[in-house]
């Protein structure tokens, strides 16, 4: 009887510690050489970028705060990137040469999504999500090709 409620329990706590992570990924059709993992666990969501050609992995962590994700820089600063209200912020950070500008809050068709502009090159991130905050899409524009991450 006591290996029953033991062997149940273990299962049970399998179980909900499974759930509390939801990860996925993120392919475009035109760009076969990069994907996007998304790994969600409650309190943070993690963004991992993968390019075969390169053989580099780019990871960014942000934090739940307040029904946001927040990131951190190497400074300390703290900034919303994701979030369904709207929030503008230029993000300077001389230690890293980091100077985007950063505009969540966004709708369109039901979806939020928030638009990561580099101020330094042509390059921008809109991060399509819906109002629990899931990432359903990626669109990353470098001067005039836009790659679509599904």
């Amino acid at each position: 009887m006591n290996r029953r409620i033991y062997t149940l329990y273990s299962l049970l706590f399998f179980i909900s510690s499974c759930s509390k992570h939801n990860e996925y990924y993120l392919r475009s059709s035109s760009d076969k050489n990069t994907l996007y993992q998304v790994k969600e666990n409650g309190n943070s969501l993690r963004i991992t970028e993968y390019d075969d050609v390169k053989s580099i992995a780019k990871t960014r962590m942000f934090v739940k705060e307040n029904n946001n994700y927040v990131f951190t820089t190497s400074n300390g600063k703290r900034y919303i990137y994701f979030s369904t209200n709207i929030y503008k912020d230029l993000i300077k950070d001389d230690f890293s040469l980091l100077n985007d500008s950063v505009t969540t809050g966004n709708e369109e068709k039901g979806q939020y999504y928030t638009v990561i502009r580099s101020n330094n090159k042509p390059v921008l991130y809109k991060y399509y999500y819906d109002d629990n905050l899931k990432i359903n899409k990626i669109e990353y524009k470098i001067e005039n090709r836009v790659f679509i991450y599904e």
